[in-house]
């Protein structure tokens, strides 16, 4: 059975190139895997304060590109990033001074079930604050977590796991 695949890159619900990737796999196997690579012609950069992104499309087919069997959008940016010891953080060749919290992704009254509007308010009220970037805590925070950081302009360590080398409980992830 041979499956194609191809990967529109869209900006503004417009799309803004055809990469031009397409692969024929020929899998006698339940798995496959295929890289790609492609080149975006000017994209505009992510930044905190123009956090422009982009949806890549991918589509699956089989039979021979007759059948589409499955799609997928995944939200991209394009920045550079650069840690300099004695000059500090440099984001699209920028200095940047990250001024961070940490986010337990909490909702004080509202309670712990996640909210992406209760997030984008509160989001919202950090930025007010000079927030630019979020530290989220412990575990793996909500996939609408990174959406909204995506969408915001925040920059994100994601600390999914804090204790791989030490111990904080007998039965933690160190185990």
């Amino acid at each position: 059975m041979e499956h194609s695949s191809s990967v529109p890159l869209w900006k503004d619900n417009k799309e803004v190139q055809d990469l031009g990737i397409q692969n024929m796999i020929n899998h006698e196997k339940s798995k496959a895997k295929v890289a790609m690579t492609a080149f975006v012609a000017n994209p505009k950069l992510w930044d905190i304060d123009s956090p422009n992104c982009y949806q890549l499309c991918v589509k699956l087919y089989d039979n021979n590109g007759e059948i589409l069997k499955d799609t997928q959008y995944i939200t991209i940016g394009f920045r550079t990033v650069e840690f300099d010891s004695e000059k500090g953080f440099f984001l699209n060749n920028k200095n940047i001074k990250i001024n961070g919290v940490c986010e337990h992704h909490d909702f004080g009254c509202l309670g712990a079930a996640f909210s992406k509007e209760a997030m984008r308010r509160k989001l919202h009220l950090l930025r007010g604050m000079g927030v630019n970037g979020i530290r989220t805590s412990h575990n793996m925070p909500a996939p609408e977590v990174m959406e909204l950081a995506d969408e915001m302009g925040f920059l994100i360590v994601s600390e999914a796991f804090d204790m791989w080398e030490m111990s904080k409980t007998e039965y933690d992830y160190a185990r």
